[in-house]
């Protein structure tokens, strides 16, 4: 298996819809796609089973969270990469293909997320810098972009090439499953929201590097699932 997608999902099957009808498209053999279904309700876990056969459901009784779940998916997956996508995410196989091929434009990035924009076409905040004592003050934090962009780019800027960077949004990545693997996999010690920021402290203190791409775009329609409690 050359790609596992992993999904957590927490009651937003509408949005899964959507992301799975832009997927099916044309679905390489080769790749296939887990949802965690975190608190799963029989009733609405079956409906949707039987309208995807393609992709693998699994329930979990309890809703404990992003991080955990994907760590059930990760077991489950069979892929030499993980792309771990947000329920409110729509991206088409010919996207994920273009963001694992600049990937492997790239041989020392571990892990890497695309462009991201809403459905009104704004661009979102896909990374940025680990917090620290100075860049807690936005007047310094503004300083040091303004002073020195090459060092610290700004998250909300317009980018035109490859970013290294300290973190990424977890909403869209992916890494080889050799390497998550190696960094200890994600944290379920958080149970939402600042995973992501750990997986890349723990994977640069590995020596590894984390990138962010802007020429892959996809669709995020932001906290589409995460609003819902």
């Amino acid at each position: 298996m050359k790609l596992s997608i992993i999904i957590v999902n927490y009651r937003a099957w509408a949005h899964i819809a959507k992301a799975l009808d832009a997927l099916q498209a044309g679905f390489p053999d080769d790749w296939e796609v887990i949802i965690v279904d975190n608190e799963s309700e029989p009733e609405a876990f079956a409906e949707f089973g039987s309208r995807y056969p393609w992709v693998r459901l699994i329930a979990n009784p309890a809703n404990s969270g992003f991080g955990f779940g994907c760590v059930i998916g990760v077991r489950e997956a069979a892929g030499e990469q993980l792309l771990f996508m947000n329920p409110d995410v729509v991206a088409t196989t010919g996207e994920i293909r273009a963001l694992m091929a600049e990937k492997a434009e790239y041989p020392d990035v571990a892990l890497i997320s695309p462009r991201q924009v809403g459905t009104d076409g704004k661009p979102q905040k896909v990374f940025d810098e680990f917090p620290g004592f100075l860049n807690q003050s936005k007047l310094l934090k503004f300083l040091f972009r303004t002073l020195l962009p090459w060092r610290q780019p700004n998250p909300r800027g317009d980018h035109d090439e490859l970013i290294y960077c300290d973190w990424i949004t977890g909403s869209f990545l992916l890494i080889d499953s050799a390497d998550l693997a190696r960094i200890g996999g994600w944290s379920r010690d958080y149970w939402m929201y600042v995973e992501d920021a750990d997986l890349c402290k723990r994977a640069q203190d590995a020596g590894m590097r984390v990138a962010y791409t802007p020429k892959v775009q996809v669709i995020h329609e932001h906290g589409g699932s995460s609003r819902i409690n």
